[in-house]
């Protein structure tokens, strides 16, 4: 009898020690799994932009970008159809930015470049050149009147702000362009919700939804300001936008919608896209009311390579031009034709100026000095003629 309990007690005892660590198990399994999927918070949300967007746009690093827009396709009669593809080079490095398109005849095997074949903008120290390099002439202007902005969209469509650091390395001051872009709808891109800074400056505006959802088989994060904003967020691919759909203002009419795909890890924590669709919506303030709200083209790029290493970026700021070409350099107002060529055209007009000015220089002291001489030779010619009386 005695030998039985003990052995009902040892069995309850047993039973009890396996459900228990079975319970311990099962719990510490969902608590795993709820980390996993925890709802990111707005802080995670903007440090993880701001991370992102700094490989790009930062002041530590170098890039350089090579993305070609396939294809621009129209989704309404009064679009124009694009029949070429653009290859774009954007590059970075330290305060220079350089932005050099390619235009390509798609339709045979073997892509053929179309005349002019690129063309190349240069922007360092408040100086812009712009070249065509079928074209015998160049140009070196300020700055601020040049329209390097415009070949930045694979950047721009990240929601990364690559304008203010181009300005700002260039003296201007972006407050000041943004304001002037309000009403010229060509540098509107300059006022974008870029998704670092309106993740902080909004944050009170935006939502986390608590259910995930899935972008091209990825669970994303949907992050959203009702009515003006709403992004896919990626948080295993290093908190990636899969999809954005941004509206030119808050209830207003969509602006456009953007497809990030193919992400691929190019440092440590960041991901881009090496494909990128974009759907561009009709503007109210420049488009009919029959067209509001919908979807007027579709633009297709791809990016063929990304490379980060500050060596391999400077070989593209190693800029030079032909003997022969024709420049004309508004910033310092004079006009010069390259000597030699692999000339670096701002370079030259510096020499040029400097020169010039040891010639005016060298010019005015001749001629100080023949006044001189000229006066002195009167005033003994004077003394003589009183003598002689």
């Amino acid at each position: 009898m005695i030998n039985f309990r003990i052995g009902v007690t040892s069995n309850v005892r047993f039973t009890c020690m396996f459900w228990g660590v079975c319970l311990t198990l099962v719990i510490l399994s969902c608590g795993m799994i709820y980390a996993a999927v925890t709802t990111p918070t707005m802080g995670d949300l903007v440090q993880k932009s701001q991370m992102a967007s700094l490989a790009i746009v930062g002041d530590l690093d170098s890039f350089s970008i090579a993305v070609v827009t396939l294809k621009i396709e129209p989704l309404v009669d009064e679009e124009p159809s694009i029949d070429y593809q653009i290859r774009t080079v954007l590059s970075r490095q330290k305060k220079q930015w350089l932005a050099r398109t390619e235009i390509f005849n798609p339709s045979s095997s073997h892509p053929q470049k179309i005349v002019p074949y690129f063309e190349l903008f240069l922007a360092q120290n408040g100086q812009v050149l712009q070249w065509t390099s079928d074209n015998s002439t160049c140009q070196i202007r300020p700055f601020s009147d040049s329209n390097i902005y415009l070949y930045w969209d694979y950047i721009r469509y990240l929601g990364f702000n690559v304008y203010k650091p181009i300005a700002e390395s260039n003296g201007v001051s972006y407050k000041d362009i943004c304001l002037e872009a309000k009403s010229n709808p060509v540098w509107a891109m300059l006022n974008d919700l870029f998704v670092d800074e309106t993740l902080n400056i909004n944050a009170e505006r935006y939502k986390v939804h608590t259910v995930q959802e899935k972008i091209d088989g990825f669970d994303c994060w949907v992050v959203e300001w009702f009515g003006m904003d709403k992004m896919w967020v990626d948080v295993a691919h290093g908190f990636a936008v899969r999809k954005r759909i941004v509206h030119f203002s808050p209830g207003g009419h969509i602006r456009q919608v953007v497809f990030n795909k193919d992400y691929r890890q190019i440092k440590p924590g960041v991901w881009l896209p090496y494909s990128q669709v974009v759907e561009e919506f009709a503007d109210p303030e420049y488009k009919p009311r029959s067209l509001w709200g919908q979807p007027i083209r579709r633009v297709y790029y791809v990016v063929e390579k990304i490379d980060m290493d500050y060596t391999s970026v400077s070989n593209f700021f190693s800029i030079t031009v032909p003997a022969g070409t024709y420049v004309i350099d508004s910033v310092r107002k004079m006009d010069f034709i390259v000597s030699n060529n692999d000339t670096d055209p701002f370079a030259e007009p510096i020499g040029l100026a400097t020169s010039s000015l040891a010639f005016r220089m060298y010019r005015a002291i001749i001629i100080i000095v023949l006044n001189v001489v000229l006066l002195f030779l009167i005033w003994l010619s004077i003394l003589k003629s009183r003598s002689r009386r």
